[in-house]
């Protein structure tokens, strides 16, 4: 009898290794579609923003997405309740955010759109994995895509006489994840095509995007090759003299450097925005005037704050930074709570984690990251996929807590 019963538990927990595979693969398969779906709107707003309206352009992918995600109900009902309860929460401090915040209707609309659309599915979903190298490995699609984006970026471009100041910062945020991810891949195969993608990315995000990118692929790479894995080898001695060497000589001869590389490109027509900023040498990009300004708003409401949405409505920017910007919509004791439970977990899941999952690094600089020089929180669905990921495992650290 005994025996029935460990054969019986042998193949129930086949059966749910089994399904937890096929779920964490049609995850991953998911997030690629999503960042394939969002290079999609970039490059068609950037390149032909007069033929396709962005309003109807943005609803159509969010309907192809969201028709992605049903695509395999079996898998998508798994993760249903965590949406439905993220999305009522949300849909309150939408109304909220309306009626008593004073905001701009359209704008609150075209923010949500993006939470509702994309930030609560992948929250739901990556609630749900269990093996984040599966979910990791089976959204490489994106690579592939994005080097064909670049390369056509690239070849558009040159033929109509170079790249001449031409900018997109979300270009930029759209080519990241998948540079970050052919990073990962790169280190295990050696790909030829895989370099030459990271290549042409990098080439792209550097003549289009901003320094924000750029500060993203280079946390990425230090904290991947320097701190995420215990063993102190030759090789890392070496990689982290090296380093420090090229960062000692980028210091010394910076502005040499940078006017070799900028006369280098400028040979092509190409001119990039990222490399004049860096040359004038200055850190002022108006985001100063914008903390500021937070900062005086919180000020005036410092317990209630002002709502989700109303500081775009009102003043036409948000503050660029994660934590004003909590401050900012829910008040200093609510948004002070929210940001150092945020910190918490975060430093928690990555810590006990970092010998082996890649995915949450690389969410970490794809998703959070941003959000302290550059977007919003509510429009950045790789932060609600990182927040997944991060209150579930802090889930089961609670409860293996609780049965020691």
């Amino acid at each position: 009898m005994a025996r029935y019963t460990d054969l019986i538990e042998e193949r129930e927990n086949k059966l749910l290794d089994t399904e937890n595979y096929s779920y964490d693969k049609y995850v991953g398969k998911v997030f690629s579609a999503y960042v394939v779906l969002n290079t999609c709107n970039v490059s068609l707003s950037l390149f032909f923003g007069d033929i396709f309206a962005g309003g109807l352009r943005t609803i159509a992918i969010g309907v192809i997405f969201l028709a992605f995600v049903l695509s395999s109900f079996r898998n998508a009902k798994r993760a249903l309740r965590k949406m439905f309860i993220f999305f009522f929460i949300a849909l309150l401090m939408f109304v909220v955010g309306w009626r008593f915040g004073f905001s701009n209707f359209s704008i609150l609309v075209e923010r949500f759109w993006w939470l509702f659309v994309f930030g609560i599915p992948l929250f739901g979903l990556f609630y749900g994995i269990t093996d984040t190298r599966t979910v990791l490995f089976s959204s490489y699609r994106c690579i592939y895509f994005s080097g064909g984006i670049s390369a056509f970026t690239i070849m558009k471009s040159l033929m109509a006489g170079g790249i001449k100041g031409d900018y997109s910062m979300a270009l930029g945020y759209a080519l990241l994840y998948p540079t970050l991810l052919a990073i990962v891949f790169f280190k295990t195969r050696k790909s030829f095509q895989i370099g030459l993608i990271i290549l042409l990315n990098t080439f792209v995000i550097v003549s289009y995007g901003s320094r924000g990118q750029i500060l993203c692929i280079g946390v990425f790479i230090c904290l991947l090759e320097l701190f995420w894995n215990k063993q102190i080898t030759i090789k890392k001695i070496v990689l982290i003299l090296s380093i420090l060497t090229i960062g000692l000589l980028v210091y010394a001869f910076f502005k040499e450097i940078l006017q070799g590389v900028i006369y280098l490109l400028e040979q092509i027509g190409i001119k990039s925005r990222t490399l004049y900023y860096f040359m004038e040498r200055t850190t002022y990009t108006g985001r100063e005037t914008v903390w500021a300004d937070a900062i005086n708003n919180i000020s005036a409401k410092p317990f209630l704050g002002w709502t989700v949405g109303v500081d775009v409505s009102a003043d036409g920017f948000y503050p660029h930074q994660l934590f004003l910007e909590l401050f900012l919509h829910y008040g200093v004791l609510i948004g002070g709570f929210l940001s150092v439970s945020f910190i918490v977990i975060l430093l928690k899941n990555l810590i006990i984690y970092r010998e082996h999952d890649k995915l949450a690094l690389l969410l970490f600089c794809y998703g959070v990251i941003p959000l302290f020089i550059t977007s919003e929180y509510i429009v950045w669905p790789s932060f609600w996929a990182f927040l997944g990921i991060c209150l579930s495992r802090n889930k089961r650290i609670i409860r293996l807590e609780m049965e020691i």
